[in-house]
C-alpha cells in the first residue's frame, strides 16, 4: 500500500469520527477495549498478506519520534520487535476488532392488514446516520474497516419482549453506546476506494457481535453471529458452549516469506 496525501476530510468523514475512542460503561469495559488505529492497520496489512514498512511506521509514530535521539535506537529495536510480534501472531479468529461509537434507536410497532404486529429496531448512528463504514487514519493513509451486512443489522426485527424492554428503559430518541466486535475478513491491498476524493484502503469483516448500552451499564440490545456466544449470554445461561463456525472453516494465514527489514 502506498503513502496517501490526505486531502481535507469532508463534513462526512467529519462525522464519521465518532467512533474514535469512546469511553464504555460496566462490564462491557473490562473487556472490550476499542481497537486502535494501529491495531486496524496490523490487521489490515496481516489479511492482505503485505508487510508494511516498518521503519517508516516505527520512525512515524511514538514512542520512537517522541524518545531523545541517544535512546532512539534501543527504541527502534523494541518497537520492531513488538510490532512484527503483533503481525505475526494475528489471528482474525481470535482477536477481534473492537470499535465502540454513538447510536440512537427508534423501536417501533407496526400492524398490518390483518391486525397482525411486528416489531422493529432502525439504528442509526448518531452522528453519521447513514454510514456503513468505519474509518480509521493511520500514518497518511486512511483504512476503513466495512461490515458485511452491517445495513441489515441496523434495521433489526424485534421480538415484543425486546420492544418492551426498549420502552420501558425509554431507549426511544436517545443517545447510547454500542460496541461492535468485528472479525477481519479480507483487505483490499491493490486499490482504494476513492469516496468523496479520498482514497479509502477497505478491511472487510464479518460482524460476531453488536450491543447497545446504557449509562448506567444495562445492555439494552444485543445482536450476535449464529456461532459466536457473548460473555452476557454466557452469564445468563451458566454454559460455556464450543464455537461451531458455521459460515466457513477457522481462517489459517500463512506468514509471506520475510517480515521485512530495517532496510525496507
Amino acid at each position: 500500500m502506498n503513502n496517501i496525501n490526505m486531502k481535507p476530510l469532508s463534513y462526512f468523514f467529519i462525522l464519521c469520527a465518532l467512533i474514535l475512542v469512546l469511553p464504555i460503561t460496566a462490564q462491557a469495559q473490562k473487556s472490550q477495549r476499542a481497537a486502535t488505529s494501529e491495531q486496524v492497520a496490523l490487521a489490515f496489512y496481516r489479511m492482505g498478506n503485505a508487510v508494511p514498512n516498518w521503519e517508516n511506521w516505527i520512525k512515524s509514530t511514538a514512542p520512537y519520534n517522541l524518545t531523545p535521539w541517544a535512546h532512539r535506537e534501543k527504541i527502534f529495536k523494541q518497537e520492531q520487535l513488538r510490532l512484527q510480534n503483533a503481525y505475526a501472531k494475528f489471528n482474525p479468529e481470535r482477536h477481534f476488532l473492537i470499535v465502540h461509537t454513538k447510536v440512537m434507536m427508534q423501536p417501533n410497532k407496526k400492524i398490518d392488514e390483518d391486525g397482525k404486529e411486528s416489531y422493529h429496531l432502525p439504528i442509526k448512528f448518531k452522528s453519521a446516520p447513514e454510514a456503513e463504514f468505519f474509518p480509521y487514519d493511520f500514518l497518511t493513509d486512511r483504512i476503513i474497516i466495512v461490515p458485511y451486512k452491517l445495513k441489515g443489522i441496523m434495521n433489526d426485527e424485534i421480538e415484543k419482549n425486546e420492544y418492551d424492554f426498549l420502552i420501558k428503559n425509554n431507549a426511544s430518541g436517545k443517545e447510547f453506546t454500542m460496541v461492535a466486535q468485528l472479525r477481519a475478513d479480507e483487505a483490499n491491498i491493490e486499490k482504494p476506494l476513492v469516496i468523496n476524493k479520498v482514497n479509502n484502503w477497505a478491511l472487510y469483516t464479518d460482524i460476531v457481535s453488536m450491543s447497545i448500552w446504557n449509562n448506567d451499564g444495562i445492555l439494552l440490545w444485543e445482536h450476535s453471529a449464529p456461532w459466536y456466544v457473548s460473555k452476557t449470554k454466557r452469564d445468563i445461561n451458566q454454559l460455556y458452549i464450543k464455537r461451531t463456525i458455521e459460515t466457513r472453516p477457522p481462517r489459517v494465514l500463512k506468514l509471506p516469506d520475510s517480515l521485512g527489514s530495517l532496510k525496507d
